[in-house]
């Protein structure tokens, strides 16, 4: 092999390699980290909007404010299950959480949405709910 051929060798697989691992942060890396980044706001969201409820001093701007917040979050955790390729493979190799548990926090986070209105003990329930399957406590 002369070095023509090497260099044009060497440049293929140089290539190669830098759009596997392009690929892989951009369709594996980069949602896994925007799962996380979802799951650190949902931890900022628990300590800071903790107290906002119907029998609090808070206003309706602050309660619908609060209520469409933790709403999204509870969406925008679900949408994460469809924006990581293998979601399965990487919740056995505990990358991820599994699968039920991002449905049961969305559903304790909409549950927490639903109740700023009502006020009571589900608030309390909900939020502890979130931090235990996510691992926050």
């Amino acid at each position: 092999m002369n070095s023509l051929e090497t260099a044009a060798l060497t440049a293929f697989f140089g290539v190669l390699v830098f759009v596997l691992g392009q690929f892989v942060q951009k369709f594996i890396l980069e949602p896994i980290q925007e799962q996380r980044k979802v799951i650190a706001e949902i931890a900022f969201v628990l300590v800071f909007l903790r107290n906002v409820s119907k029998g609090s001093i808070s206003t309706e701007e602050e309660l619908h404010e609060a209520n469409a917040t933790i709403r999204r979050l509870a969406a925008q955790l679900r949408a994460t299950l469809w924006t990581i390729p293998l979601y399965g493979v990487f919740a056995r190799l505990r990358i991820v959480p599994e699968r039920k548990a991002i449905f049961e926090a969305s559903k304790a986070l909409i549950g927490w949405s639903n109740s700023i209105y009502s006020g009571g003990i589900s608030i309390a329930e909900n939020i502890k709910m979130v931090e235990q399957i996510l691992h926050l406590e």
